[in-house]
């Protein structure tokens, strides 16, 4: 009896605020703030876009030096030579606009063309998608015939916190703590 009574002093608590800490999906590679699936699907620029959209996606947008340069590490070792860049002057010649999960898109923030791109219209053929190539270099390529790895990014940002409710005691001091990526526990 003794022993239930010490353990009810310590049982009641305000609540414990559990964050999760985000992680990728299966078979995505994670980096800074994003997680990417690189696949050897080669596909038009349309039915890339489609498919990361179909893995809960999008097709890559770069927008660092930091982060060209992981990819086109990335690419060299999955023996990829170029990829399809969610970025796109359909509309208006020479805007590049990149669409992250938002159907109107953004302006293209960050660039890293190669000597003489884009080039529109080279050969007589519209380039209006963008590619990266295995040597960090971008090229508008044409987006319809072209067959290109695809490469999907998404957030790794938390996608949820867990609030456990508790009984009301004052009989201890709050403490909260925090999941790590390795599954541990720790105050904050």
């Amino acid at each position: 009896m003794a022993a239930l009574l010490k353990l009810t002093h310590f049982v009641p608590l305000i609540g414990l605020i559990l964050r999760v800490n985000a992680v990728c999906p299966p078979n995505w590679l994670e980096h800074g703030q994003s997680c990417y699936l690189f696949t050897y699907n080669r596909a038009s620029w349309q039915d890339a876009k489609t498919y990361c959209e179909g893995q809960h996606g999008n097709l890559l947008v770069i927008e660092s030096e930091e982060e060209n340069a992981f990819l086109e590490e990335e690419m060299q070792s999955w023996q990829m030579t170029h990829i399809w860049l969610g970025c796109n002057d359909i509309n208006v010649e020479g805007k590049w606009i990149c669409y992250r999960g938002s159907v109107n898109g953004q302006e293209m923030q960050f660039e890293r063309w190669g000597s003489g791109e884009p080039n529109e219209l080279a050969l007589g053929i519209n380039q209006d998608c963008a590619v990266l190539y295995f040597n960090g270099r971008w090229v508008d390529e044409a987006c319809a015939t072209g067959q290109k790895a695809t490469v999907c990014e998404t957030s790794n940002a938390a996608k949820s916190q867990h609030i456990l409710p508790l009984t009301v005691s004052h009989a201890m001091p709050m403490t909260c703590y925090t999941m790590g990526t390795d599954g541990r526990l720790s105050e904050e």
